[in-house]
């Protein structure tokens, strides 16, 4: 878990560098299998979460989540 006020940025794109808190977050998801306990977690919006992890599937060229209604899972690549 994070200290208060350690927390990283979610907020801030990294362009096609896959930084630490893109991977964070996706132990995190894998941790939670949901991605709204997530962004509670973290203490940011859903849509930021899955534009993250969007973002560093297309960066890495893998699908690494599989979402359905019944949560996030990671994928076996």
């Amino acid at each position: 878990r994070y200290r208060q006020g350690r927390k990283p940025d979610l907020r801030k794109t990294q362009g096609n560098v896959v930084d630490l808190a893109s991977l964070d977050l996706l132990r995190l998801v894998d941790e939670e299998r949901n991605l709204s306990l997530v962004a509670r977690r973290m203490n940011v919006a859903v849509s930021t979460v899955s534009r993250r992890i969007d973002a560093l599937e297309a960066d890495l060229g893998l699908r690494l989540l599989d979402r359905r209604a019944s949560g996030a899972r990671l994928t076996p690549e």
